[in-house]
């Protein structure tokens, strides 16, 4: 008889490397139940992809949440400087599919397309920043590529953009349920804002 497989996303290794734990569920547990969680644990592509596909039976809106889940949803919220602001990754259609048709019209294939030429320039910037020998990749590409192209779109100047990412990064903390130590939301104080200037985007 095969061991249980342990699943515990609060532990600090988690943190530091989900990976070893969710290839472990995907190999010996597929469809979890997560008594950390009070929650199930899919980690399979089709499993999740039909989920995903029947919002009537598996809700997106995390206020349906029961449990010590639920629970720390709603603190959550509670410390949170966008309070109970609704988000396309928390809602359900018919809220979900006007959201997500806000954001489909600003990112239409063509005004996508004629971004590129820009998000290669970055690109290539960063590239050549690299040092010979070891790289991170998140660091040094991954990470900020994003957070300056969705800077100049917003026509943020690049002397303001260290700022922008500390802004960035306070909003993707409070939708994180498992707040790393020393991360949490309460209290949270907002940098001064930065001059708004004219986006390279043409935008």
């Amino acid at each position: 008889m095969n061991a249980p497989v342990l699943f515990n996303p609060f532990v600090p290794s988690y943190k530091k490397n989900p990976y070893l734990q969710l290839n472990r569920l995907r190999a010996g547990d597929p469809v979890h139940r997560s008594d950390a969680l009070q929650a199930w644990i899919l980690t399979r592509y089709a499993d999740v992809l039909r989920v995903l596909r029947d919002p009537e039976t598996f809700s997106s809106d995390a206020l349906k949440a029961g449990g010590p889940l639920a629970d720390a949803i709603e603190q959550q919220r509670a410390n949170s400087p966008l309070g109970d602001a609704r988000s396309v990754l928390g809602s359900d259609p018919p809220e979900h599919t006007f959201l997500r048709g806000i954001v489909n019209r600003a990112f239409t294939p063509r005004s996508v397309e004629v971004l590129r030429p820009r998000i290669e320039a970055i690109t290539a910037s960063l590239l050549d920043d690299v040092a010979p020998g070891e790289w991170e990749l998140m660091a040094g590409l991954a990470q900020p590529l994003p957070v300056i192209v969705i800077a100049e779109l917003l026509g943020i100047p690049p002397e303001d953009r260290d700022r922008f990412k500390v802004w960035s990064a306070h909003i993707a903390q409070t939708t994180d349920l498992m707040p790393s130590a020393g991360q949490g939301h309460k209290g949270l104080t907002m940098p001064e804002r930065p001059s708004i200037g004219t986006s390279p985007f043409g935008r």
